[in-house]
């Protein structure tokens, strides 16, 4: 199976756009993709002559022809990622706005002083014969901890320098905690918290693996959240302190270095933002301030500052497997692939945020990779008078904005410099998110996006915006224990926006795993399913119609734990006419703004039939559509004649009635199929827009309702609110057709969002 076109991607970096093309299918790099390990292998054992790059559980990278063979899942194109940064030639030492943008300085509340080494003074066995405490250099082969207390990682530095050695940690029962070898004078080892470890034995090795004496200058025990950055690596630098862990980097490029270490120059700068050495007199200060958070440099972009999805993939599965507590991507391109896709919903399985840049190309986010990819909290940049950064990307997907011109951090060469773009905006969010894992590490992905959207300031349009997106984020910690937090969350889309997509992504809260899941699209079922994790992929088609309102509910049994809706902007593409309603019907308007907003439903052979009456439960159906109500606690019903309808009707029923919007009959009926007054649904929008009665000195020229009647005085409230015409006479008792409904139900509407903006305002 073969490619006839030739595709190309492009990537832009600075002011300029790098385009890679192909001459012949030869000249790429395809990513086979299995449905197990096993189909791998036996791939790999089958066709032993391909010429195969690299590997993962369940891929291959291969060069030349992709192969016809059943085992493959499918294949793609292993396409580039660029970094996102552009290079400002002012460098200010003490010239780092975007901390104060963010607010960083609150959280000196939280973290006041520098982490401790919780293993100093600890009672230690040396060489299993002698009794020491760890307060400074000392001579060892063997080392015996008694940890009482968690750890997530050990660090032993020693005096010898540039020689290869190595660190083999043990649990009391002999089991392998972990192994480090290099050439550091610093080895760290990651203490995995699947499993608490009460004792830890450790052993020193010489080059040939052999335990083997060495003078011993530091052991440092820490707690700390893991933080991995991929991106270009990372440069020994003055200014990093010991929670860089080098001696854990890991290069994926061509490049092949024993470590991360940085060719480009665009790692250590990320690195800088988020962990540069606080109040040490050097350099600058990074947004962690003294938070004790680790930092893992993944290298996977070169000395050009490109990398590919199969190596940015396999750094990402790594941290995973790492259990790590945030990623920052700093990076963007326009090829997209299932197999980063795959990894990055694989981190929102385990409950990893992942962070990305939105890009630089000053266009739609819509086809920018990672920064499109569902679950991924995508940043956008803005300069010191809060605008947008002229190159920073722009769309739905954009999450949170950060400080992305003029940034401040470490380098290379010089060691300090100025960059612009959403690069260096990205690591803000993630420094944030970070604090939060340490702060609520328990909190799950959803909460901690939550916490960081509830607590951004707002500084562009109202609300959500596409620039900003929920706006700049800000390390509030006050605002982080107070924001409310929502039980689910569709990622991808939000209200207002376009249809584009049928996949439907959605975080759950845990507490719902094993609940029913039901989900409607205008009124009509779409999905049914038990919970059984906090990530799902949901597959909704557009409807016929151009109004798309998607209603949630999650249950257990008749109670009702979770209810809500998203509305999508109209389709375009699906706008149609009824042919039985003219342009010229004096209902037109209203029909047509009420069907795109999703209120009221056409027939399956387009027609609208106008003249139709309506029953209460349609009229319940429609006004739950108009009201979203969201507060109906159980299914349960008291109503006798209802069972028999499907659960989008009964649960709108039961909910106007909740609502007082809609009474029952004596006897435990809801006559449901009766058909609905003009007086009734006067009374019904009464109640449901909640107005009293008023002393309006409008003048009702109704002749056939007596001041005395109920009815009378809604009228005077609707009238005045421009949702009934006064006119000669209003015939309270006739059967309110669908045409009327929807004038109503239109003009009410258009209250409402009017009352909306000027709360607003």
């Amino acid at each position: 199976m073969t490619f006839r076109s030739i595709v190309t991607i492009f990537f832009s970096i600075l002011f300029f756009s790098l385009v890679i093309t192909s001459a012949s299918a030869s000249d790429k790099e395809w990513i086979l993709n299995f449905n197990s390990p096993e189909d791998k292998e036996t791939f790999k054992y089958e066709l032993s002559a391909i010429q195969i790059l690299n590997e993962m559980p369940r891929a291959l990278l291969i060069s030349g022809s992709v192969p016809d063979h059943p085992l493959i899942k499918n294949y793609e194109q292993n396409v580039s990622k660029q970094a996102n940064a552009e290079i400002s030639p002012d460098v200010y030492a003490t010239d780092q706005w975007g901390l104060s943008a963010v607010n960083q300085s609150a959280i000196q509340t939280l973290y006041p002083e520098a982490g401790k080494n919780l293993l100093d003074s600890k009672r230690l066995i040396i060489n299993d014969t002698d009794l020491i405490e760890n307060t400074g250099p000392f001579n060892a082969q063997t080392i015996e901890i008694d940890v009482g207390t968690e750890l997530s990682r050990i660090s032993l530095e020693i005096e010898e320098n540039d020689i290869y050695w190595g660190i083999e940690a043990k649990d009391e029962k002999g089991n392998l905690i972990g192994m480090n070898y290099g050439r550091f004078s610093k080895l760290d080892i990651i203490i995995s918290n699947k499993q608490p470890v009460n004792k830890i034995h450790l052993t020193l090795l010489n080059e040939n693996e052999t335990p083997s004496s060495f003078t011993v200058k530091s052991l440092m025990g820490v707690n700390n959240p893991l933080v991995a950055v991929l991106d270009s690596g990372v440069a020994m630098h003055e200014d990093f302190c010991s929670n860089i862990l080098y001696s854990l980097s890991k290069d994926y490029t061509d490049e092949s270095f024993s470590w991360a270490q940085d060719t480009y120059g665009h790692g250590t700068h990320i690195t800088g933002i988020l962990a540069s050495c606080y109040n040490n007199g050097v350099g600058t200060a990074g947004v962690f301030g003294y938070a004790p958070i680790d930092i893992l440099p993944m290298k996977v972009l070169n000395e050009r500052g490109t990398g590919t999805d199969f190596q940015i993939s396999q750094a990402l599965y790594d941290a995973i497997e790492l259990d790590v507590s945030a990623v920052n991507l700093s990076i963007a391109g326009k090829g997209k692939t299932d197999l980063l896709k795959n990894a990055i919903l694989e981190a929102a399985i385990r409950e990893i945020p992942i962070i990305a840049a939105a890009g630089n190309y000053n266009s739609s986010t819509e086809a920018v990779y990672p920064a499109s990819y569902p679950t991924v909290i995508t940043v956008s940049g803005v300069n010191q008078q809060m605008k947008r950064v002229g190159t920073s990307n722009f769309g739905w997907e954009v999450d949170l904005t950060a400080p992305g011109f003029e940034v401040l951090s470490t380098y290379t060469d010089p060691v300090y410099k100025k960059l612009n773009g959403t690069s260096m905006a990205a690591p803000f969010v993630t420094g944030a998110a970070a604090i939060l894992k340490h702060q609520y590490p328990d909190d799950s992905i959803l909460k901690i996006r939550q916490k960081l959207f509830g607590s951004a300031e707002d500084i562009m349009a109202q609300g959500y915006d596409i620039y900003s997106g929920n706006g700049l984020v800000q390390f509030q910690p006050e605002k982080w224990e107070n924001t409310p937090l929502k039980n689910i969350e569709w990622m991808n889309y939000r209200n207002g926006q376009p249809y584009r997509l049928n996949e439907f992504h959605l975080l759950t809260d845990s507490e719902f795993t094993g609940d029913q899941l039901q989900l409607f699209v205008n009124g009509r079922s779409v999905f049914s399913s038990k919970i059984d994790s906090t990530y799902q992929s949901i597959e909704i088609d557009a409807p016929i119609q151009p109004a798309f309102k998607l209603f949630t509910v999650i249950s257990d049994g008749d109670t009702i734990l979770e209810q809500s809706y998203l509305n999508l902007a109209p389709n375009a593409q699906a706008s149609f006419t009824f042919t039985d309603t003219a342009r010229a019907y004096w209902a037109y308007e209203e029909i047509m703004n009420a069907t795109t907003s999703g209120i009221i439903n056409g027939y399956e052979d387009q027609t609208f039939r106008p003249d139709a009456p309506i029953s209460r439960r349609h009229a319940a159906l429609m006004m739950n559509r108009l009201l979203e109500w969201d507060s109906l606690p159980s299914m349960k019903s008291t109503f006798s004649d209802i069972e028999k309808f499907d659960f989008m009707t009964k649960y709108s029923i039961l909910s106007a009635n909740h609502e007082k919007v809609l009474n029952g009959y004596e006897g435990g009926y809801f006559k449901p199929d009766q058909q609905l007054s003009r007086g009734q649904m006067a009374l019904i929008l009464f109640r449901a827009l909640h107005f009293e009665e008023s002393n309006s000195e409008i003048e009702l020229l109704f002749n056939d309702i007596s001041p005395e009647n109920e009815i009378f005085s809604a009228l005077i409230e609707l009238v005045s609110k421009g949702i009934v015409t006064n006119q000669k006479e209003f015939n309270p008792y006739e059967s309110i057709s669908r045409a009327q409904f929807s004038a109503m139900i239109s003009r009410a509407q258009h209250y409402m969002n009017t009352q909306k903006e000027e709360a607003g305002a």
